[in-house]
């Protein structure tokens, strides 16, 4: 299924299922529009890292494997191809659940009330709509982790179980843009945005979400025949620096009240 066929068919179950809020997708070239650029619960979104040029954050129905592999669902970025399955689910950590009404949980993504605004320093989870995976960090803040499999980093994968705590990660915006320094200047919160630098912290190990243009999949590192050829790694890092810098963008489904 492609990418624009998949965000219709989002698009279709938002206008059905929840007729109350306002949908609408964005390409690559209505990124710099005047609509509103603040993310919201259960919209589908793009990652773009920003040292490899936006690589999209991407996953496929492929486990890492091997002796020392963990079995779990393999995350990269890529550039286009199979853009479809770069698309993310946004909701809130699980603890948050019990804030919904019982009534209104009829799936995950009631964890956060479609069309709420997410904030910067919220605490998220970003479910694959191609697989209904989760972004997954591996380890502690004080235990051993499985490895990532080039740079041997903190592992990033995606898992089924939503009642993993290591699948909650903290949405923290960058100082640099002048909405944020703005809206902090003034005392009040700010919205996670399209377009804002950002990066995502993992609560339960305390690393940040990464990558690098220089740890790229290739014929002698993963094999002739390597489903994630030429894709670049994606990893958790102790430092805070510009290999963990993300953007969301490159198209998506967004939800408004």
């Amino acid at each position: 299924m492609t990418a624009m066929k998949l965000c219709k068919l989002y698009l279709f179950a938002c206008a059905i299922l929840s007729p109350k809020y306002h949908c609408f997708s964005t390409t690559r070239a209505d990124q710099n529009d005047d609509t509103n650029k603040s993310i919201t619960c259960n919209s589908a979104i793009k990652l773009l890292h920003k040292e490899s040029r936006y690589h999209k954050l991407n996953s496929m129905p492929h486990k890492w494997g091997g002796h020392s592999g963990s079995q779990q669902q393999q995350i990269v970025t890529l550039v286009n191809n199979h853009d479809h399955s770069a698309l993310w689910i946004v909701q809130r950590q699980q603890q948050q659940q019990q804030q919904v009404p019982k009534k209104s949980r009829r799936n995950h993504g009631d964890y956060c009330l479609p069309g709420t605004y997410i904030k910067c320093n919220d605490v998220i989870r970003l479910m694959h709509l191609e697989t209904n995976n989760y972004l997954h960090a591996d380890g502690t803040t004080t235990g051993r982790s499985s490895r990532s499999p080039l740079s041997g980093q903190g592992s990033v994968t995606a898992i089924e179980d939503d009642d993993n705590a290591n699948n909650d990660w903290r949405v923290i915006c960058s100082g640099n843009d002048d909405d944020v320094r703005r809206e902090k200047n003034s005392g009040g919160e700010t919205n996670w945005k399209r377009g804002v630098e950002f990066r995502l912290k993992s609560v339960a190990t305390g690393r940040y979400l990464s990558g690098s243009s220089a740890r790229q999949f290739n014929v002698g590192n993963c094999g002739e025949h390597c489903p994630i050829l030429e894709h670049l790694e994606v990893l958790t890092s102790v430092r805070e620096d510009y290999l963990s810098l993300w953007v969301v963008g490159g198209g998506g489904v967004y939800l408004f009240k």
